[in-house]
């Protein structure tokens, strides 16, 4: 028979896994995990052509992002700045997959990001240093962009011949 202590001490177990399960089901679902945008970018004119040989044409300006969560240090030209983002809006689109616009920093310093999570081509709307529109096209990643999980292979119901 199981004595009175050991079965409490079973109950805060199980109660306590159950608490931690909610915590992160339900904390993922409420604040999910900021998109990635480190490494360096160059910024393009929309509006520019591409040049003769099919390539891109050249950067107007040079982007460097540090990013820890929504912390920010970036580089644009030479101009360093800290920033924290201000806010990440889902974009619901009919006939494809959702984008998302990802507003860093506010007031001078404000850049607007919108594109597809984890791409690596956005259109940036900058006020302060390099302001504009651009095309942001990001050349090196600093993180590895994160694979989706793959389904284990199905079993086999053969039997192995020796």
């Amino acid at each position: 028979m199981i004595s009175k202590a050991t079965s409490v001490y079973i109950i805060m177990l199980v109660v306590f896994g159950a608490g931690l399960w909610a915590i992160l089901s339900f904390g993922s679902i409420l604040l999910p995990a900021p998109t990635d945008l480190a490494g360096q970018w160059e910024l393009h004119d929309p509006n520019a052509n591409a040049t003769t040989d099919g390539g891109e044409s050249a950067a107007a300006h040079k982007m460097t992002i540090d990013q820890s969560g929504r912390y920010f240090q970036i580089t644009i030209d030479q101009p360093r700045f800290s920033l924290k983002q201000a806010a990440r809006e889902s974009l619901k689109n009919r006939t494809g997959p959702d984008a998302v616009r990802i507003t860093v920093g506010s007031g001078p310093n404000e850049l607007t990001f919108t594109g597809l999570p984890d791409s690596d081509e956005f259109q940036l709307e900058s006020r302060g240093a390099a302001a504009g529109t651009w095309r942001a096209v990001r050349v090196v990643r600093t993180y590895p962009r994160r694979e989706s999980p793959r389904p284990a292979a199905r079993p086999t119901t053969r039997l192995a011949r020796s």
